[in-house]
Formats: structure tokens, sequence, C-alpha cells
């Protein structure tokens, strides 16, 4: 023992120990270095986590589909198994099919929930999941600001407008089902983005499309936006769109065999189940997805305003007079910056190719039958913001005006407004 302890303090043991000290000076420093480096993207993070879990006041944990989908992928299974029809599911979007419980919503949220839930089981927090990767979206936004060369102004200023001055707010705060598959879909989409405008790698960009698809079906409306930037590389364009195709291709083709496993057919039906059971005198006489569903759509999107609080017009309106739809609210009363959009209009294959996916995606929701119940805002409109968000990185042309700022103030002020009744309300 004497001799072991004198030849820890002997010179090898001071060699070890100036070693280890050497290590620690040389990790405290790159840690320091990495601070400095991605200091403006630290802040984003951490404020918009808390920010986004403070503004959940209730935290009440009503339906959290994807833990029990999760859970079951875990045990082997794909359907549902639990008391259902009890909290925090209530029986809400499920369907059955040969007596078993399945939800209709593709897999991916409930994949990325399988760490989580492989340590907390069903008490896995899909709320606070929700809200960590709508926080982690606005730090890529940014990146992605950054690479298309916008100004350190000009990309917080965006930043900003998502993270508060659009549905992305509400949708990060709550964290129920259909909004976590929204701020997914946005997290895939904002990281192809952000491969596209740099090394663009074929193969990476369709796995990520693929994800965003696996997220929310209609993100593969934007597929022709990558061909276009693909096809107008140099050197081995078409090569490379093949890849990309391909990539995507097996994506779609595992969502397939996902759906013949559950219901013995590669066609998801379990929407078309949902549309019966709850509009059934509607799913007699027009399609899930119809053009008679366009007018109801345009109305919700583009032209719902509020609710009056009161017996008007036999009373006086009372305080404070106004409160969110549930149906949802017009863009153009929550988020109208994004009409500055308008202003890009170049014709490089980025531009052309975002107001196609725009286009897609939209007249596709618009189509659908469900428009979106219960939410703030327009919630369909998630799957095709970061496309509007490069649009307005063209628009606004590395200038935030007094009018511009003014408007995503506005913006920030009625997302506030929308996330302080959506506790209120208990949505």
């Amino acid at each position: 023992m004497v001799i072991m302890a004198s030849e820890l303090n002997g010179p090898s043991g001071s060699q070890t120990s100036s070693k280890l000290k050497v290590l620690e000076i040389k990790i405290h420093s790159l840690t320091w270095r990495l601070i400095r480096r991605y200091r403006i993207e630290i802040l984003i993070f951490i404020f918009t986590l808390f920010a986004y879990h403070l503004s959940n006041l209730n935290h009440i944990g009503w339906y959290n589909h994807y833990v029990y989908l999760a859970d079951a992928l875990i045990h082997g299974r794909l359907n549902l198994e639990g008391e259902l029809w009890k909290y925090p599911l209530y029986n809400s979007d499920i369907v059955y099919v040969n007596g078993k419980a399945y939800i209709p919503f593709p897999p991916m949220p409930a994949i990325l929930l399988i760490p989580w839930t492989l340590f907390s089981g069903l008490n896995a927090n899909q709320e606070f999941m929700t809200q960590l990767i709508g926080a982690i979206n606005l730090v890529l936004a940014y990146k992605l600001f950054r690479r298309l060369k916008c100004n350190l102004h000009v990309a917080l200023s965006l930043t900003i407008l998502l993270g508060f001055g659009t549905v992305h707010w509400y949708a990060s705060m709550i964290g129920t089902t259909w909004f976590y598959a929204h701020i997914v879909a946005v997290f895939f989409t904002l990281l192809a983005l952000l491969e596209l405008s740099g090394r663009s790698r074929p193969l990476i960009m369709g796995v990520l499309l693929g994800a965003a698809f696996l997220s929310r079906q209609l993100m593969m409306l934007s597929t022709p936006l990558f061909l276009m930037v693909l096809l107008k590389k140099g050197r081995g364009k078409l090569k490379g769109s093949i890849k990309f195709l391909a990539a995507l291709a097996l994506i779609v083709s595992l969502y397939c065999l996902y759906n013949y496993v559950r219901l013995g057919s590669i066609f998801d039906s379990t929407y078309n189940m949902l549309y019966a059971e709850y509009k059934p005198e509607a799913a007699e006489r027009y399609g899930m997805f119809d053009i008679n569903w366009i007018p109801s759509g345009i109305y919700i999107m583009l032209l719902k305003g509020p609710e009056i609080i009161g017996r008007f017009p036999n009373m006086p309106l009372t305080f404070p007079y106004f409160k969110p739809s549930p149906y949802g609210m017009s863009l153009l009363l929550v988020t109208p910056v994004f009409l500055y959009a308008l202003r890009a209009r170049d014709k490089d294959p980025l531009t052309v190719g975002c107001w196609i996916s725009v286009l897609a995606i939209s007249t596709a929701s618009l189509m659908y039958f469900n428009h979106g119940w219960v939410q703030f805002g327009y919630r369909f409109s998630l799957d095709f913001t970061p496309f509007l968000m490069v649009l307005l990185t063209k628009a606004f042309r590395n200038r935030i005006t007094p009018l511009r700022l003014a408007c995503i103030i506005y913006c920030i002020l009625v997302n506030a407004w929308g996330v302080y009744w959506g506790n209120i309300l208990y949505w």
C-alpha cells in the first residue's frame, strides 16, 4: 500500500495529473469557443423553450396519441392498448379495425418519442417534446435565414416572427397530438431546406423530406422544389435527382408497408373511417378531398374572424369583447406579414419551387373535409409556413423597415392573444 501511494505521488502520478489538467483546460477552452461561436443559437433555443413551456399555464396532458403509439412500437405492436376512452385520449381520432385500435396519423412523431417512452412508458411528456422541438425549429430557421444571406437583423426578425408571430407558437405551446405532428413536420422540412441551401446531398434531402412526409403527408407536395433546385445544379444533376427520388420512394414504401401490416392494404383507409364517423351525411355525397370543401376552407384560412363575447345585438358586448373561434381564424388577421411574400417574384428555382409548394399544399388543405378544429388561427398553414418564410427572405431583401417591424410586432401580439385564450378555454 505504501509503495502504491508513493508511485502515485511519484513522477508517473505527476504526469497523469498534468495530462488530466491539460485535458481539462482543452475541454474548457473548446466549450467556451463553441459557446462564443453559437451564442445566438443557444440563446434562441433557451429563450424559446422557456417561453413555450411557460406559455402553457394548464399542462393538462390531453391527447398524447403518439406516446401510446411509441409504446406500441417498443412492444412490437402497431395498435394502441389501454383505456383509450378515458383520459388522456378520450377515444378521439381513434379507429378500430378487426377489434384493434389505431390512430390514422403517420408514425414519425411517435418514433421520435421512443427514447423517452422507453424510460417513462406512457408517462412520456409529449407536450414538452413539442416545446423542445419547437425551440429547435427556431434555431434551424435562424441558420437557414443566415445561409440564405440574410443579415443578422433580418435573420433574427424572421426567426422571432416564425416563433412568436405565427401559429407555430400556439402549436408548440399546446403540444397535443395534431399540433405535435405539425411541429415535427416543420422540423424535418427546415432540416431539408437547410441541406438544400447548403451541400444539397440528394440522399439526405430525400430522407429528410420523407421524414416530414411521415409526420404530415402533404409535405410530399414540396417535392418539385427539391427537384427544381437539384436539376439547376451543375454536373451530376440528373444522377442527384434520381438519388433524391430513390430515398423518398424508400420512405414512402416503408409507409405503405406500415399500412399493409396494420390494415391489410398499402393505402391508409383510417382517415376515410374518421370522415364517415364524424360527417356521415357529407361522406355519402362528397369525397374526403373534394373541391366542394374549398369555399369553407377559404373562409377559415382567409376570412374567418374572432367570435364576439356577449348577447349582441340584444345586449352590449361583454369585456374583453372578442375571443378566438375554435374553427380557426384568418391568416390575414393572425400573420398578415405573410402578404409580403407576394413581393418574392424572382425566377430562380428556390423562389418558384417555394411558391409551388405553398400553392400545392394549401390547395390540398382547402380540399380536405376538416379545416383544423379546435385551433387558434389556421394550423394547416404550418405545412407551408417554412416555404413562406423562405419567400419572406426574398421579399425583405435584407431590409427591416419600420412598417415591417410594426407588422411583426402586431403578429406577435395577436398570437400572444391566441395563446392566452387557448389557456383560458382549455384548448
